[in-house]
């Protein structure tokens, strides 16, 4: 009876937002293929942005159903930059995540003052 159905084999994907989909190597999208998330608007430029020969292998999403308008204009880029700039951060992160920073000393690591691997 199993015979009769088609057998899916699973394929990975790389799963990355904008940012990350133009520093990605021609050679890894064409091996694994790329689903990405895109900020709502920005599909059309992002697309224009491939070239032919990538494009059949990047699938671009908008992330309007991941991600809650009063959150669209968060991102982690922003985030680093200002921890790195030393501003707050309470904006646009949860209260205990903002806390978790300042305890584990995230703005100095990001600067370059404290090590990763310091506890």
């Amino acid at each position: 009876m199993i015979s009769k159905y088609k057998r899916n084999t699973p394929h990975v994907m790389y799963l990355c937002g904008a940012d990350r989909l133009v520093t990605c190597g021609p050679g890894t999208l064409r091996q694994f293929g790329c689903i990405c998330c895109s900020r709502p608007g920005f599909t059309k430029e992002l697309e224009s942005a491939l070239s032919a020969r990538i494009s059949k292998h990047v699938h671009i999403v908008d992330d309007d159903e991941l991600l809650t308008t009063a959150l669209d204009s968060v991102s982690s880029t922003k985030i680093r930059k200002r921890l790195i700039a030393r501003k707050s951060v309470a904006a646009y992160v949860a209260e205990p995540v903002a806390a978790y920073m300042v305890e584990a000393q995230i703005a100095a690591r990001l600067q370059g003052h404290k090590c990763w691997q310091d506890t």
